[in-house]
């Protein structure tokens, strides 16, 4: 008994959160009656119960399904329809018995030598002749009811004895179709052992009580002590021992009751797993256990499923009444998740050992070991034939992650959302949506990103045979068909339609197609030969880097579907990188995704009264407003309408549900390490300010004595806020607060002087804070032309200097959804960015990556109450002057009542569409980049038309700012000119001369382009440079 219990005494209000734990635990437990059946798993008879506990538990699953199905044969109630219940039941006891027989089949090989020839049976056979060492007991040759051992089957007699005449034609055939599949499975599965199960006679009877023959029972045939070995009395009791007020209350203990029998095998078969590493490294033999516990969890998935089939008012009626437990309460369920994830670490151990602990060096010269032991993974999975065994214990764990995320929790969630819908709570009050969290979150990200980047550099490898079987179908196709057609027209021109000539036509057809198909083959063979050189490289493990995103491929012609303008040939665009190729129809899913066409009525006519009635109008802006999918802003409204009506209850979507799932679509954008914490705000500058407010703490403890500092460095193009930040303590005229800055031109050579500038910190002049943007506000230009070698650079030079306390900031606001990024080699640095520009999902959010590392030292000196929302728990005391000041990761840089409800709704609905539609960052860049020589090419072509005496410039529009490449170049082009004045009147002029929408900042013109960008908005956008060109050239 646990120590919250031991007085016997279930305390009514717990006093933390492990006796809370075990209060639900200890509730759960007692509701379904697992303690009986646990003791008979904790108990063995046998002298060697290797399997006996997990055939108990199995067989106490089996005699559960039996007693529900007798309990749906008789169910009184008039509005129960009994066929579907009485079906489903009986396909879970199927899968029950054909995962005994995978799990008892499976075990005879187990402890056989893989080199043993001798055909000699296993100890744990039971195909052999009893009695035999180690055997199971028998039921005495004296015990007239050897093969009438089990209760359920009783009740399930009785059952339909009494309900059989009065049943419907229909119902009569569907269970006389249920016991022959039951009866039947029976059979095929235990048939071959020399041994009864114990229960043969009375499915034999079962048959014939709806009109099936008899089961063939041999004489003199020994049977299990089934009674002894299972002691089914226990699920009989559990049945009796209660009295049942609600219909569906036994329903749903014995549903509960038999996830913990499967449950526990599941564990049993991982740990056995474990035994076959441990005790023989035959990992073969592991993987299968692995693959057994797989189909157990798939089957729990389905199992817990029967439960919608419940009739809900019955079932609410009791939800009531059992509010204080659930099946989080259950020990094995919560076992599962860990155990799982454990299963990974001898794989990685004897890879690391393969590869002669050079990982352990690794860890001393503080390289990225997730990133090493990628590499270890990459080299399995590229070579499969070098280690067989941990090659197939490798795809068990993927099978296993599958298994549980979505055979288990994922049904779990679909069970919660279709028996009390998704917007209700469970008996622990706790969302339905927050079950989301149970398997969005990956058990091996690491094997996850060892196939993709060994897929990448496969297709990069053989890129130019990519299609070829499809092209070699066309042509033979085509060629056929013209064959055909020719021959027909000799045919009708000589009058002749002899069978021969056509004959002779496919004869030919035939031929040619061999020829060709020979030809394929042997240049298929030659271009292996030629990619030699490239498969080596997918192979080769150092030359594989898995941190870092494929760079974007180059722009593509999409020729436009439905056409505005007249559109400009598009160019021919030269290769510049490899990359994803873009989901089949591409075009038509990015344009249909941006089509107002089913847009609702009033949010159509909403447009129009904001438009002024004016719809032809193009905003080329460098920020997102236009961009959002008109399908993801209608469904955000929607359900932002929905959660304001549900008043206070909305937090726990927000927190439990909305938070959570945005987390998951950031680290997928930035493939940011599953180990990073993401942060919220509502602007970069409240973030920023707290993460600053940290390193100001230290002037505010001490009295100046100490001399302490706080250094900040930066570049001299920040935004605005940050930027008067900057200002306003440089006014304060402290001798204790230094800021420095790097100029960001030219550019070349930024990174390489901002971090000569980052090595003069160290000893006493240690940095305490940061900041440099990926693109900064002004321009648009990217200045961190390497992202990851800029990180690397700073983050090696802080750690050289002891100076890892130090936070190092990127601010990737410009960038992020827009270039291609990964965070996945970021040890000790942080990211801001947020969701209004190229994501398109409105203002008022920002969020900050974290590194792990750093996650628990936040504790801003300016906070509010979220950074601590356990103060809102029943066991708090609130907050009061005096109290301690707490955080908790992922909240620490909140304030008070956040506000970012509506554009995380909006990020949502955006990032779920992409996912549907396999669109990535990569994809929406290279689009943009295609945009960009369109617009380029039509600016040079202007150049050389109007061109006054100065190469490259139009007249009215000065110098095009210089472009980084297309890789890592921002969305915008900005041209410079002689004032803020002229940048004004451009403005004006291409909204008066074409419903264009631009900006400028400065002296600087800016064209924001964008994924909701056509080709032919483009070809508008030039014809109204050219107009403004001409008015101003006047």
């Amino acid at each position: 008994m646990s120590e919250y219990s031991k007085n016997g005494l279930i305390e009514a209000e717990p006093k933390n959160r492990h006796q809370r734990d075990e209060k639900i635990r200890i509730l759960y437990e007692e509701y379904i009656s697992l303690h009986q059946v646990m003791h008979v798993w904790d108990n063995p008879i046998t002298v060697k119960p290797d399997l006996e506990p997990v055939f108990s538990a199995a067989m106490h699953g089996v005699e559960l399904a039996f007693v529900l199905m007798s309990e749906f044969i008789s169910d009184a109630r008039h509005y129960v329809v009994k066929r579907p219940r009485v079906e489903l039941i009986a396909e879970d006891i199927q899968t029950q018995i054909q995962l005994l027989a995978e799990i008892v089949d499976g075990e005879l090989e187990d402890d056989q030598p893989d080199d043993d020839t001798s055909g000699a049976k296993s100890s744990k056979s039971l195909t052999q002749d009893f009695p035999f060492d180690g055997a199971p007991p028998t039921a005495s040759s004296y015990n007239f009811n050897k093969a009438r051992q089990s209760p359920a089957l009783d009740m399930l007699i009785e059952a339909i004895g009494n309900t059989w005449a009065n049943l419907t034609v229909p119902e009569q055939f569907s269970l006389k179709k249920v016991i022959r599949n039951v009866t039947g499975a029976f059979q095929t599965c235990f048939g071959d052992w020399t041994v009864g199960i114990g229960m043969e006679e009375q499915l034999s009877e079962v048959r014939g009580l709806v009109g099936l023959p008899a089961l063939k029972v041999e004489f003199g045939r020994r049977y299990l002590d089934y009674k002894a070995l299972v002691r089914p009395h226990v699920i009989i009791d559990t049945f009796r021992e209660h009295v049942y007020e609600h219909n569906e209350d036994f329903f749903f203990r014995s549903v509960h009751l038999g996830t913990e029998c499967w449950a526990y095998i599941a564990l049993k078969r991982l740990d056995s797993a474990k035994a076959q590493l441990a005790n023989f490294s035959h990992w073969h033999n592991a993987a299968a256990h692995i693959l057994s516990a797989t189909h157990i969890l798939s089957y729990l998935g389905d199992h817990i499923m029967m439960l919608t089939s419940m009739i809900l008012r019955d079932y609410l009626r009791l939800k009531v009444e059992i509010e204080g437990t659930s099946g989080e309460g259950s020990s094995h369920v919560k076992r599962l998740r860990q155990t799982v994830a454990d299963l990974i670490i001898p794989l990685m151990d004897r890879l690391i050992e393969l590869d002669g602990n050079k990982l352990l060096s690794a860890s001393d010269s503080g390289e990225d070991l997730e990133a090493k032991k990628r590499e270890l993974l990459l080299n399995l999975y590229a070579n499969p034939e070098k280690q067989p065994g941990l090659y197939s214990y490798a795809k068990a764990l993927e099978a296993i992650e599958s298994g549980l995320l979505g055979g288990f929790y994922y049904k779990h969630f679909c069970l919660a959302s279709n028996v009390i819908g998704t917007g209700a709570k469970g008996t622990m009050m706790k969302s339905v949506l927050a079950l989301k969290r149970m398997y969005e979150q990956a058990l091996f990200p690491n094997l996850d990103m060892t196939r993709s980047e060994l897929g990448k550099r496969i297709d990069n490898a053989l890129k130019s045979r990519k299609g070829r079987i499809m092209d070699q179908i066309t042509h033979d196709h085509n060629d056929m068909l013209s064959r055909s057609n020719e021959s027909l027209e000799t045919m009708n021109d000589s009058n002749n339609s002899s069978n021969g000539s056509l004959s002779e036509v496919f004869s030919r057809g035939l031929e040619a197609k061999k020829e060709t198909k020979e030809e394929m083959f042997y240049d298929g063979l030659e271009d292996i030969d030629a990619k030699e050189g490239d498969l080596a490289a997918v192979t080769s493990v150092g030359d594989i880097n898995l941190n870092v995103n494929p760079p974007p491929g180059c722009p593509f012609h999409v020729p436009p579907s439905a056409p505005v303008d007249e559109v400009p040939p598009a160019p021919s665009l030269p290769p510049r990188c490899p990359g994803s190729p873009a989901p089949a129809n591409f075009d038509a899913i990015r344009r249909k995704l941006y089509s107002t066409k089913n847009a609702p009525a009033v949010f159509s006519q909403a447009v129009i009264t904001e438009m002024g009635g004016n719809l032809s109008s193009i905003s080329f802006l460098d920020h997102a407003w236009g961009k959002t999918p008109p399908e993801a802003l209608v469904a955000a409204s929607k359900r932002q309408y929905g959660l304001y009506q549900r008043g206070n209850s909305a937090w726990d979507v927000i927190f439990g549900d909305l938070l959570p799932e945005s987390i998951s679509h950031i680290k997928w954008v930035l493939s940011c390490t599953e180990e990073s914490v993401i942060e919220f705000g509502h602007n970069s500058h409240e973030l920023i300010s707290r993460l600053l407010s940290i390193k100001l703490e230290k002037l505010l403890a001490d009295d100046g004595g100490t001399g302490k500092k706080c250094r900040i460095l930066t570049t001299d193009t920040e935004f605005y806020s940050f930027t008067r930040q900057m200002n306003r303590l440089m006014e304060i005229g402290s001798k204790r607060i230094e800021i420095e800055h790097v100029e960001i031109h030219p550019i070349n050579t930024f990174q390489s002087r901002f971090a000569e500038k980052v090595r003069e910190g160290g000893k006493d002049n240690k940095w305490d804070l940061i900041y440099a943007s990926q693109c900064v506000y002004s321009t648009q230009e990217t200045i961190i032309l390497d992202l990851e070698g800029f990180v690397g650079e700073v983050e090696s030079e802080l750690k050289g200097k002891e100076n890892e306390d130090c936070f190092f900031i990127v601010d990737g606001y410009h960038g992020f959804g827009a270039i291609p990024t990964s965070l996945s080699t970021f040890t000790n640095t942080f990211y801001v960015a947020g969701m209004l520009k190229h994501v398109g999902s409105g203002a008022n959010c920002a969020f900050l990556v974290v590194p792990q590392i750093q996650a628990e030292k936040l504790k801003p000196v300016f906070t509010g109450w979220i950074a601590d929302p356990s103060v809102l728990s029943p066991e708090s005391k609130g907050i009061k002057l005096g109290s301690e000041v707490g955080y908790i990761p992922g909240y620490s840089l909140m304030g008070g009542t956040p506000a970012f409800m509506p554009s995380l709704l909006i990020f949502v609905e955006v990032m779920r569409r992409w996912k549907e539609r396999n669109i990535t960052v990569v994809h929406a860049h290279r689009h943009v980049m295609e945009l960009h020589e369109y617009f380029i090419r039509g600016i040079e072509d202007m150049v050389k038309k109007w061109k006054d005496g100065t190469e490259g410039t139009v007249s009215c529009w000065g110098g095009m700012r210089p472009m980084a490449d297309p890789e890592i170049r921002s969305h915008s082009i900005t041209f410079v000119v002689d004032s803020s004045q002229t940048a004004k009147k451009v403005v004006e002029l291409m909204a008066s001369f074409g419903d264009i929408e631009i900006d400028s900042r400065k002296n600087y013109v800016r064209f924001g382009f964008g994924f909701n960008h056509h080709l032919e908005n483009v070809a508008k956008l030039l014809k109204t440079c050219e107009k403004v060109q001409e008015a101003v050239g006047q």
